[in-house]
């Protein structure tokens, strides 16, 4: 294959979310007379982004380095978590900084808070980077794409629903997470994502300060648990509501549920699809009609939160293997391909790892750095960028690796949450999945929690603070 040395480098990105607009933003931004960019989102441009997430530090920085500041899209505020017994007035567990320790001159990081960051809104932070995308970069909405093909100029071609070319690219970046279609590209099934065995039942709650008591509505903060009881008394159930963003009075209300086939849940409350979100009333009815009946043993209150629901949508909770696990099952004939994955479609970790978005942010950022530098170089071809592709690809998977045996470790065959009954419920056990106990070694955690919950008791725990 014949180097090249000063010709534009075309890109395709497959997905229109945070990390992929983040790339076609740093290209765009800092080579745009080298790169050419074309960024296809299967979604319309309109489309409900959801809530965000905690943006870790280095997450920030890329955004930043995109043009995006956080005072954008970030929640003041917000950056606390408290859990709760439901019907209970003080929390069990606040992880947050108290102010007045602030004040002090403490950090977040003395506490080993520095990973409860402020809570943003992913719109805030798409439509800040759409807006700022040069004229190299091109957004297509509404393209599915099936795909990604080499031809035998070394070109990857991307193929449409319909199997019809979307055009040929010199390097080609899939961004589309975790239901990504083009990571067979690299791998083949044995290594897709697999059900963690946990659904979330997701619903937007427009106003809880309209729709919940004032008493439920006074407790919530950047991200707020309440647990109790299982309807047969021997479990405890998850409620989590997290605020929807900067300036909205929205939140995201979750129900964790422990199910072995999914589609199980998508047929009794009659959604279109596993992924679909719907706004139909009826459907809203039947999620709520759901919760009445699995929330039945709560305190009066809890149920009703459902009622101000605007939307639901079930989530199949996934992951992929390990790095050393998928490059078991690699696809033949990829290594050569300049083709790479980054974000959930190729690390994919469950949401309460809290780090995916940030992990994607991150790939974004360190392969938009490599793609400039390998322009730069003078003499780039597909094969070097291949040869670079997979050493980024190792370094990206690997960075999740530490995060991903904490997540796999949780998820043993027996659920503590639900084999343990509300009165021996503890927050430590949920985050271990085992039964808390004095003689075990983690009860270091469970001594952090309350420690920092008990200084935040001094300013009663926050409540009242969003």
């Amino acid at each position: 294959m014949s180097k090249s040395s000063t010709k534009t480098i075309t890109v395709a990105i497959a997905g229109g979310g945070p990390s992929g607009l983040t790339l076609g933003r740093h290209l765009g931004r800092e080579a745009p007379e080298c790169f050419e960019v074309t960024i296809f989102e299967r979604g319309a441009k309109d489309r409900d982004q959801g809530a965000g997430w905690d943006v870790s530090a280095e997450a920030q920085a890329s955004l930043q380095r995109a043009g995006v500041n956080p005072q954008v899209y970030q929640c003041p505020g917000s950056d606390n978590m408290r859990f709760y017994k439901a019907g209970e007035s003080d929390p069990l567990t606040v992880l947050r900084l108290p102010p007045y320790l602030e004040r002090l001159g403490v950090k977040k990081a003395y506490l080993g808070l520095d990973e409860c960051n402020l809570e943003t809104e992913r719109s805030k932070i798409i439509n800040a980077l759409v807006e700022s995308l040069p004229p190299s970069t091109t957004v297509v909405n509404d393209t599915v794409i099936s795909e990604a093909t080499q031809d035998s100029e070394g070109k990857m071609e991307l193929l449409g629903r319909d199997g019809s070319s979307l055009g040929k690219f010199d390097v080609v970046v899939d961004a589309s997470g975790v239901s990504s279609r083009l990571r067979r590209t690299r791998f083949t099934e044995d290594a897709d994502s697999y059900y963690t065995g946990k659904c979330l039942l997701r619903s937007t709650l427009d106003n809880p300060r309209k729709t919940c008591s004032a008493e439920l509505s006074s407790k919530l903060s950047g991200t707020t648990g309440f647990y109790g009881p299982s309807s047969d008394g021997l479990g405890t159930e998850e409620v989590m509501l997290q605020r929807f963003g900067v300036h909205s009075p929205k939140y995201t209300l979750s129900l964790t549920i422990s199910i072995q086939d999914p589609q199980r849940l998508v047929d009794q409350l009659k959604f279109e699809g596993i992924h679909g979100s719907t706004n139909d009333p009826e459907a809203l009815q039947r999620v709520k009609d759901y919760v009445d009946k699995r929330l039945a043993a709560f305190p009066s209150g809890y149920r009703e939160m459902f009622d101000g629901i605007s939307s639901a949508h079930v989530t199949r909770v996934k992951m992929h293997p390990s790095y050393e696990e998928a490059m078991k099952s690699t696809t033949p004939g990829s290594d050569e391909l300049p083709f790479l994955s980054i974000g959930d479609a190729l690390h994919a970790l469950p949401p309460w790892s809290g780090m995916s978005g940030n992990y994607s942010l991150q790939d974004a950022n360190d392969l938009a750095t490599a793609l400039i530098e390998e322009h730069q170089k003078g003499d780039w071809s597909s094969e070097s960028i291949a040869i670079k592709f997979r050493e980024l690809e190792k370094d990206f998977s690997l960075r999740t690796e530490d995060r991903r045996k904490e997540v796999a470790w949780t998820m043993d065959d027996k659920d503590y949450m639900s084999s343990t009954p509300i009165k021996d419920f503890a927050m430590v056990g949920r985050i271990t999945n085992k039964p808390w106990s004095w003689k075990d070694p983690l009860q270091v955690i469970a001594g952090f929690m309350r420690f920092v919950t008990f200084l935040n008791r001094f300013d009663n725990y926050g409540v009242g603070v969003l």
